[in-house]
């Protein structure tokens, strides 16, 4: 399931203060538990000239995936978003190619 981080949530105008924005769920990843979660309204996700709009994305804490990384991470793309598409890895040249 793709996401979006609370920082971009909040870029588009939702917090956790927002009304109906809450949702009862948690999630488990690599950075540990995300107790809080958000849901976001009307967003259109796009990769280059892929473009994949949504209804409704949740988003999470990405803070410290961003941190452990050293680079913003804005959101996760799952397998929503890949499920229609063909991605390329091209492990010799260091490329990846989504169709």
């Amino acid at each position: 399931m793709s996401a979006v981080s609370k920082r971009q949530a909040s870029f588009l105008g939702v917090r956790e203060d927002t009304p109906n924005a809450a949702v009862d769920l948690e999630f488990a990843g690599a950075c540990g538990i995300a107790h809080s979660v958000l849901s976001v309204d009307n967003v259109q996700v796009s990769v280059g000239k892929i473009k994949k709009d949504y209804k409704k994305i949740l988003a999470i804490e990405l803070g410290e995936i961003s941190k452990e990384i050293g680079s913003e991470i804005s959101g996760i793309l799952g397998g929503d978003f890949y499920s229609d598409r063909v991605v390329k890895i091209d492990y010799r040249n260091g490329t990846i190619t989504i169709e």
